[in-house]
């Protein structure tokens, strides 16, 4: 088994649960890194000084992937 890389902090989510976070306009419970964390659906492990520290950059880069509605 290969080593796994090092990081300071990670987020683990389903494919479902970025989906559901990733539209346009997420439902009430999927909109926010935090709400998904507190549903289950997301994970947040390590370090989180440096996730706090730069925390609404972090939601911005996130949010930012969102569907574009025409």
């Amino acid at each position: 088994m290969a080593p796994l890389p090092s990081c300071d902090v990670a987020m683990q989510a389903s494919e479902a649960a970025w989906s559901h976070f990733w539209q346009a306009v997420p439902d009430a419970g999927w909109h926010d890194i935090f709400a998904l964390a507190k549903r289950g659906e997301l994970r947040i492990d390590g370090n989180l000084q440096p996730l706090m520290a730069h925390l609404q950059f972090v939601k911005d880069l996130l949010a930012s992937a969102r569907e574009v509605r025409a």
